[in-house]
């Protein structure tokens, strides 16, 4: 049985005299699902969620939530008749209010309504800082106000906006990890806005990644990741080198070496393989095509950056107890085993 949608955008577009805004945006999100819109600044994340907040209408397309049209050539919903919930970047609490008067703010006052400002102050672990003001609160526990303020309505989305970019490193992971142990326990549809890729991935069941206003693709963090459907995917979510392949005694192989079996069927002008640092092998070899031009300690591993002799470069990746100098000469082959994606004009294809 296929899951409802809570959210349905088609085909959005939205632009601004000073330039930015969205094109032709289509996506869906299915009840309890949560997406994370990745990208750059200025590339539309925040645009897309204020048009699904209702805080912008858009120049053309429509926006459903859960099954109702909320925006469209004919209809235009305010915010407060959308059934969303909406987690600002700086919480925007009510310095003047408690934490269960912050909550109660917009529900309705009848008998149930302090019930459930309890209950939601149970859900994200704030019960006992009830009678507390915003400014008597740790950074993550405004974050769990803000949150639970958002919830009490039940709305039928929940929109986060760069949720976690006021805290330091440390809370940041902390809280993120408070917040989507809460969102799976609510079981309630989620949409927020990231620039961070590993946020990204360990918060939503699928990303969506936009470029200059445009949906480049939306899928699983794996999808994403191991099959980016263009080059700016590919770079966005991690470190991607691209080799041309060309044809040698009738093999595929690239400046760091012969294409592994299994990954390229047909050769075609123009084509180019992806490779990540956990696809390149090297060893030293004063005979080998390569040298190390750099490195960067990351604890477990070290990622090397190593000039080819033919002046494209990749990175490779070693376990750290292994050091290698810059400088150094280096044999560089392709990892066998390893499934690359091929692009062709920046896009992938299937060969």
């Amino acid at each position: 049985m296929t899951t409802p949608l809570a959210l349905q955008c088609a085909h959005l577009s939205k632009r601004f005299p000073g330039g930015g805004g969205i094109s032709d945006l289509s996506l869906d999100v299915r009840q309890g699902e949560v997406v994370a819109l990745l990208g750059p600044s200025g590339c539309g994340k925040t645009t897309t969620l204020r048009l699904v907040a209702g805080f912008e209408a858009p120049d053309s397309g429509a926006i459903d939530i859960a099954g109702r049209p909320v925006a469209a050539h004919n209809a235009f919903l305010p915010p407060e008749k959308r059934k969303v919930g909406m987690v600002f970047q700086d919480y925007a609490l009510f310095p003047h209010l408690t934490v269960a008067q912050n909550v109660a703010f917009g529900l309705p006052n009848n008998p149930r309504r302090d019930a459930r400002v309890r209950n939601v102050l149970s859900m994200v672990g704030l019960l006992l800082l009830h009678s507390r003001y915003p400014h008597q609160l740790s950074g993550g526990e405004q974050q769990r106000v803000a949150l639970a303020r958002a919830l009490a309505p039940e709305p039928a989305i929940l929109l986060l906006d760069e949720p976690f970019s006021n805290l330091d490193a440390k809370l940041r992971q902390q809280v993120r990890e408070e917040v989507k142990e809460i969102l799976e326990t609510s079981g309630v549809t989620a949409v927020f806005v990231t620039h961070d890729q590993e946020e990204a991935f360990y918060m939503g069941h699928r990303v969506a990644v936009l470029n200059q206003g445009r949906l480049e693709q939306a899928g699983t963090p794996e999808d994403i990741y191991h099959h980016p459907a263009t080059a700016f995917v590919a770079r966005f979510v991690g470190v991607a080198d691209f080799l041309a392949v060309v044809s040698q005694s009738g093999a595929p192989v690239t400046d760091a070496g012969p294409i592994p079996p299994g990954n390229i069927e047909a050769l075609e002008d123009g084509l180019e393989v992806m490779v990540r640092p956990d696809d390149v092998a090297f060893e030293p070899s004063e005979n080998g095509q390569g040298r190390i031009i750099s490195c960067r300690f990351q604890g477990a591993s070290t990622l090397y950056r190593l000039l080819l002799d033919s002046g494209e470069t990749v990175h490779a990746l070693s376990a750290s107890p292994r050091s290698y100098p810059a400088g150094a000469r280096v044999r560089v082959w392709l990892q066998p085993g390893h499934r690359l994606v091929c692009f062709k004009g920046g896009h992938a294809v299937r060969l």
